[in-house]
């Protein structure tokens, strides 16, 4: 496989990944989550499940060890934070929620082959940024905005 066709399955990879997972994460189980909890604790159960799908990806991309599985999950989580800060500041935008990740995928595919530094250090913006959404806007809602809910489907009444 040359370098061409590489660039051409990371951006195919980075733009499906990004588009077709967040449909998923927060446009139904974020939303589905969030329904009697704060934002806070439903990102956190949801960076549960999103770290178990991610787990194929430590058995074909690298070697992980202990401390790399630990800062992939707190990275994973300070991504989860500022997606979950995203889709409720938008009310709801799933486009918005996939146009970041897919950028983040891309991105990380060219700073993987570039440099590490530059993977973690993005990484580490993400973690302080996620710490900043937290202290700003608080763990009920995770944004400037009231956080997205599954709307009640109450029967309609009979008179």
């Amino acid at each position: 496989m040359g370098f061409e066709d590489l660039l051409g399955f990371s951006f195919l990879a980075g733009l499906l990944y990004g588009i077709g997972e967040e449909a998923g994460w927060r446009g139904f189980a974020l939303l589905w989550l969030q329904s009697g909890r704060s934002a806070l604790a439903a990102t956190l159960i949801l960076t549960v499940f999103w770290a178990l799908w991610h787990t194929p990806f430590f058995f074909y991309r690298f070697e992980f060890g202990a401390v790399q599985v630990i800062g992939f999950f707190m990275g994973l989580l300070a991504g989860a934070i500022w997606l979950t800060c995203l889709y409720n500041a938008t009310g709801g935008s799933i486009l918005m929620v996939a146009a970041w990740h897919t950028t983040w995928n891309l991105v990380n595919q060219v700073a993987m082959v570039v440099s590490v530094e530059i993977l973690s250090a993005m990484s580490v913006m993400v973690m302080i940024l996620a710490i900043a959404v937290v202290v700003v806007f608080g763990p009920a809602t995770l944004s400037p905005r009231p956080k997205q809910e599954m709307p009640s489907f109450a029967p309609p009444r009979v008179r």
